[in-house]
């Protein structure tokens, strides 16, 4: 699911004609808040105990960082792509090409984990 998550989106990002860098800053920004909503559901569960209301907002954030990471995967894609066709000398070329693997990969882990935390929550493993 992770995967097929993360190929569409690159797959949009690397077509897409429009650009998507005003998409990233919005999202960045969404993805603050719910980064603060988790902490403060952690912080909850860590003195009340995670009840099945917490264990539904900790659904729902984790199905909202999937989304919002993405539609990042997609506007990284993009941004490699034109890094890619910049032209610049081989030596910045190559140090580009690395940067936007570690990006990509760093998407596609984020999206995987939160994929996991939602399939657990939903499996019921009550250990």
């Amino acid at each position: 699911t992770a995967a097929i998550t993360f190929g569409a989106m690159s797959v949009w990002g690397y077509t897409s004609k429009k650009d998507l860098s005003g998409m990233a800053n919005t999202v960045a920004m969404i993805m603050m808040g719910l980064l603060i909503a988790a902490l403060v559901n952690v912080v909850v569960a860590m003195f009340v105990g995670l009840s099945s209301a917490g264990m539904m907002i900790s659904i729902l954030i984790s199905a909202a960082f999937v989304v919002l990471v993405s539609l990042l995967t997609a506007w990284e894609t993009q941004m490699v792509k034109e890094l890619y066709y910049a032209g610049d000398e081989a030596g910045t070329q190559k140090q580009k090409s690395i940067f936007g693997a570690f990006a990509l990969y760093g998407s596609f882990v984020s999206i995987f984990v939160n994929l996991l935390q939602i399939f657990g929550f939903l499996g019921g493993g009550d250990e």
